[in-house]
């Protein structure tokens, strides 16, 4: 029996699922993982004696960045966010399915 084109979108959806949905949750965890850091540094950054003056609740976040230790961390929180970004921007165009 020959193959229908039908059959064969099918086969492709289904290979792309076998792929799509282990990176997904690799990406959903890595995303997941890089907030909870980020979060964690702004609490680092809270409690150490250089920055717990700074309320995080009526001042800026880049006022941590005008201290000694922010200065060193906020570049560090930037780029976790950056490539959380870029991971999110990554997978929403590279697992969608063919139409």
């Amino acid at each position: 029996m020959p193959a229908t084109p039908g059959a064969a979108i099918d086969t492709r959806k289904r290979e792309l699922d076998q792929v799509a949905v282990p990176l997904a949750r690799l990406l959903a965890v890595v995303g997941l993982v890089g907030a909870a850091v980020v979060v964690a540094l702004f609490v680092v950054l809270h409690f150490l004696p250089q920055t717990s003056g700074i309320s995080p609740i009526s001042r800026t976040i880049s006022e941590y960045a005008l201290t000694d230790v922010g200065h060193e961390l906020i570049p560090v929180i930037n780029t976790i966010v950056k490539v959380g970004t870029k991971l999110r921007d990554s997978e929403s165009t590279s697992l969608q399915r063919p139409r």
